[in-house]
């Protein structure tokens, strides 16, 4: 048996009003005094001791008139007379049945003891907690045969020992126990001793609320789908092991910490290929991984999504990235599922206290400045954190400031690389790609452009500048060049692109006809993106996929997705002259193409043997270095004024591309 703590306040008031409502019949049975007491019992600590003397005169009162109307005096023919004239001739006091009635349907115990330990009071549930035969309940059963009773049947330890916690605890007058049942249950007691002596109890079974209550910390303190600590406990772990580090007692009492963040790269697309059901049962599989390879010393936890968090003692620097690697190539093997297997990438990033700090917001914010490294150098990596990377990450930051002033104030151009037909070399597209000069950097590649663009959330303002620039070229050129633009996986979220669509081509007047949008593998994993599409392709806008053949399932979206288009990645291309698996390859393309009746365009051609080979393979459409490198707006135009009209009829297309 142990003092329990207090319960929360809703219970307290439940209990209290509860009590109050039972001792109001209590006070017609038993008299006014004995239900003051038992609300005095059952009065939790915030109420104040007024209280209980206004309920004792509440109940005294209830005494009073119960006993008028039992004893309401009459006149000579027997009607009612005096103050009972008030009361409603109808109404009768309620009889002990009714009385003992109510006390039974109390949802908590209820029990009187005297002063020589003998039974004077019981309800129904009382007897109903503890599993008493009728003849213990009856008026005069002393307590120690009670106790007798429940050490016999095994609910309680020892009859002795429950007598002296209760002489101790009532020694100090009211008080709160909670008492645990061999049989599992937990049985809450608020008692209070009679001023004659004896005392008055309250009993009720809160097993299933502490369960729950329990079950509740458990789910506010872990992970649900894994079982692991979740962001909270994993931070308030961290602070503990960290406070003597920041006291300065490096030492065997406050060994070095280290922080590990693990990502899963490619996790979406497992979701996507595999459903839901399988994502979760990875991560599962991720966390059971990671505790076996931490061992009892560490702590792991999954901070969100596919991220986790260990936090690993004793970590001496030498030993943390070879740790490191090992666990990224443990977590890296397959995993199957039935008949699928799954597999990801792990990206690390590694902080260490006291080295990188002794803080522990600042060591989680190191070790994600170490891992955002990590996903950025293409993933798969362990990194672990350096000034460096605050210099980097200043770096990153002023240029998404300066990247977003660029755009609002025409810091950004287009250039134009020529798609050519492969038949005569006239010019039937052009490939807008983006450049930005930034004044102390230089120029800035498309691709970390794109990058900053979409971590900062500008991928959105800065994909519509250039769809609207590239469509404006596109009015000024000959009708049969015409425009598709290269999208970005995050412009598809949201449901804007089919406006911004609409608005640009409206703006600038291009027939939708010539407008082709340009997707990469990455953009249809969104499950959003088939109904983008057919939208858009309602509008009359023609859609290619990108870097075909290099993707997982690149057959598998040429059936899924409306295309008319696909490119041809310059792997494929580059070299085919001497690499009879790339002939093969573009000779097996081509044919799929014509199958499909599909148009093909072959990227990265630099020589004119490729040119012959990618024609003879059946791509009626290349691009690259042999035809034209990518030049200024001005230039592109200059060059299309140059060039005779072709005899060869064509549907007019141009390419917008976001990199490149």
């Amino acid at each position: 048996m142990s003092r329990g703590g207090r319960k929360p306040l809703r219970y307290e008031v439940a209990s209290f009003a509860r009590t109050c409502g039972a001792a109001a019949t209590v006070a017609a049975l038993a008299g006014p005094a004995v239900a003051a007491e038992i609300v005095a019992a059952a009065s939790p600590p915030w109420v104040d001791p007024a209280l209980g003397s206004l309920a004792a005169v509440a109940f005294a009162l209830g005494g009073l008139a119960v006993a008028l109307l039992r004893d309401r005096r009459r006149d000579a023919a027997g009607r009612p007379s005096g103050p009972a004239d008030i009361v409603p001739p109808d109404l009768a006091a309620p009889s002990p049945a009714a009385l003992h009635a109510a006390l039974d349907n109390m949802s908590e115990g209820l029990v009187m003891y005297d002063d020589r330990e003998r039974l004077v009071l019981c309800n129904r549930r009382y007897a109903e907690i503890y599993r008493l035969p009728p003849e213990l309940t009856r008026v005069g059963t002393t307590f120690s045969t009670l106790l007798d009773h429940w050490t016999e049947k095994g609910l309680l330890d020892g009859a002795d020992n429950r007598r002296r916690r209760i002489a101790a605890s009532l020694s100090d007058g009211p008080c709160r126990i909670e008492l645990p049942l061999r049989d599992g249950r937990l049985i809450e007691l608020n008692e209070r001793p009679l001023p004659g002596g004896g005392w008055v109890a309250t009993h009720e079974d809160i097993t299933e609320r502490r369960r729950a209550e329990e079950q509740a910390h458990r789910l506010a303190r872990r992970d649900g789908l894994t079982g692991l600590l979740n962001r909270l406990t994993f931070e308030e772990e961290l602070a503990l092991r960290l406070a003597p580090l920041a006291a300065g007692r490096l030492g065997h009492d406050a060994p070095p910490q280290a922080v590990i963040l693990v990502d899963l790269d490619r996790f979406k697309k497992v979701n996507d290929l595999f459903g839901h059901g399988i994502g979760d049962a990875l991560l599962v599989a991720v966390a059971a991984r990671a505790v076996e390879a931490v061992g009892p010393a560490g702590r792991v936890a999954r901070l969100g999504g596919d991220e986790f968090a260990i936090l690993l003692p004793e970590a001496e620097a030498a030993d943390l990235t070879r740790f490191a690697e090992t666990l990224a190539g443990d977590l890296a093997r397959p995993y199957r599922f039935g008949h699928v297997a799954a597999e990801v990438g792990i990206s690390i990033g590694i902080a260490r206290a006291p080295d990188h700090g002794c803080d522990g917001s600042d060591l989680l914010a190191r070790a994600d400045r170490a891992l955002r490294a990590a996903k950025t150098a293409g993933g798969g990596r362990v990194v672990v954190y350096g000034r460096d990377l605050d210099r980097r990450e200043a770096e990153r930051d002023r240029l998404v400031r300066d990247l977003a002033r660029a755009l609002g104030d025409g810091g950004l151009e287009l250039a134009h690389q020529p798609i050519v037909l492969t038949a005569d070399g006239s010019i039937r597209s052009a490939e807008a790609l983006l450049r930005w000069t930034h004044p102390q950097f230089g120029r800035i590649s498309p691709e970390r452009v794109i990058a900053l663009a979409e971590e900062s959330g500008l991928i959105h303002p800065l994909g519509e500048w250039i769809l609207e620039t590239a469509l404006a070229a596109a009015a000024r050129w000959p009708e049969r060049v015409g425009v598709s633009v290269n999208i970005s996986a995050l412009q598809f979220g949201g449901g804007a692109l089919v406006d911004v669509v609409r608005r640009a081509l409206t703006k600038t007047g291009v027939a939708p006809g010539r407008l082709e949008l340009e997707v990469t593998e990455t953009v249809l994993c969104e499950p959003e993106t088939a109904d983008i599409m057919e939208a858009l392709r309602a509008l009359g806008v023609r859609l290619s996929l990108d870097d075909f053949g290099t993707g997982y399932a690149s057959l598998a979206y040429l059936m899924r997705f409306p295309f008319d288009r696909i490119k041809i990645d310059r792997s494929f291309v580059s070299g085919a002259d001497s690499r009879p698996q790339c002939r093969a390859i573009l000779a097996a393309v081509g044919e799929l193409a014509r199958s499909l009746e599909l148009q093909v365009v072959a990227e990265g051609v630099e020589t004119e043997s490729e040119r012959d080979l990618v024609r003879d393979a059946g791509c009626r459409y290349a691009q690259g270095w042999l035809f034209g490198r990518p030049m200024t707006a001005a230039e592109f135009e200059a060059r299309l004024a140059a060039e005779p009209e072709t005899a060869i009829a064509e549907t007019p297309r141009f390419v917008v591309a976001l990199a490149g």
